[in-house]
């Protein structure tokens, strides 16, 4: 089933760009539905398949946005919208929770109202905090939000999209992604390395400008995904009208080290500097645990992830300079 029309909520942003491009590319007619329009590069036509259109709008006006998803006629829904990370959430709580929770709950009125046939809720993997050990963590994990904002914003949102499912009926899944990174779909590449890419923007901005990059706690680990295999899992999930499970997990599942991360990158800036301090980050804004389990997604949507660390930096290291 193509559903098509598909409506990507949040698809001018940094994944919800990516999204709309390989639903666009599995010829599909896409509408990227966000309060800013994005580049014009997006809204080009995919060669010999489906298109990509703007609509503006805000999923906080629910009356508009249920009128948009009447008269487009939208088969499907992806929501990607979220209110930035812990650390904006902390400094605005008010603002973060109404959108994850209230523009959740408008969305899910836009589906239910405009009979429309599938939807996907990207929330987070966050949701599991923190872990005493490095054991892989699967979706039957008790969650543990406590201590954090965002994390237990978006699994405001899980319930949400779980309680409209057993309700209504609405044809739902949940993929829970983590760390995501990668090349924006926007020339505006010092803002994307500077307030969406993590700690990683940083160190490549240093090691291209050929400045010593410091690594603290560079035994912290971490399960970084490539934003190419996110949205690669998004179409996977997209289309499924039976699948066996409503969460997923969806990541690299693998476990790299600071450390490993900066050889990544020096192997793409060869005459990048690093110096590393030993030792493990205690931080609660990206609270330390194992690996994802992604045996589910990989056995029910085929998932498999495309890029290892070396792939994933190397195309984004040759993005951040301009390639």
């Amino acid at each position: 089933m193509a559903l098509s029309p598909v409506m990507v909520v949040g698809g001018a942003g940094f994944l919800g760009a990516h999204v709309c491009r390989v639903l666009a590319q599995e010829n599909r007619d896409v509408i990227c539905f966000d309060l800013q329009p994005p580049e014009l590069p997006l809204l080009q036509p995919v060669k010999g398949r489906g298109t990509v259109r703007f609509t503006q709008g805000n999923i906080l006006n629910p009356d508009a946005l249920a009128r948009s998803v009447k008269d487009s006629k939208v088969a499907g829904i992806v929501h990607t919208v979220a209110a930035g990370n812990e650390a904006a959430a902390r400094q605005a709580p008010y603002p973060a929770i109404t959108l994850n929770v209230q523009g959740t709950l408008n969305v899910l009125e836009a589906v239910r109202t405009g009979d429309v046939s599938r939807f996907v809720y990207i929330s987070t993997a966050g949701v599991y905090g923190k872990r005493k050990d490095e054991t892989p963590v699967g979706e039957n994990e008790p969650i543990t939000w406590r201590g954090t904002i965002y994390h237990p914003s978006h699994y405001m949102g899980e319930i949400l999209v779980e309680m409209y499912r057993e309700v209504y009926g609405i044809n739902s899944v949940i993929l829970r992604p983590l760390s995501i990174y990668g090349p924006a779909l926007t020339t505006d590449r010092e803002q994307h390395l500077r307030k969406k890419s993590l700690f990683l923007g940083s160190w490549i901005e240093k090691a291209i400008r050929g400045e010593t990059v410091a690594i603290t706690a560079a035994d912290t680990v971490t399960d970084l995904t490539y934003i190419r295999d996110i949205a690669g899992a998004v179409s996977l999930a997209y289309p499924r009208q039976n699948q066996k499970q409503v969460v997923y997990n969806v990541s690299s599942g693998t476990l790299v080290t600071y450390r490993d991360i900066a050889l990544a990158i020096k192997e793409c800036v060869p005459g990048a500097t690093f110096e590393f301090s030993p030792g493990v980050q205690d931080n609660p804004l990206r609270p330390n645990r194992g690996p994802l389990d992604i045996s589910r997604a990989r056995n029910d949507l085929g998932y498999t992830p495309q890029y290892d660390l070396k792939q994933g930096m190397r195309e984004f290291v040759e993005w951040s300079r301009g390639g």
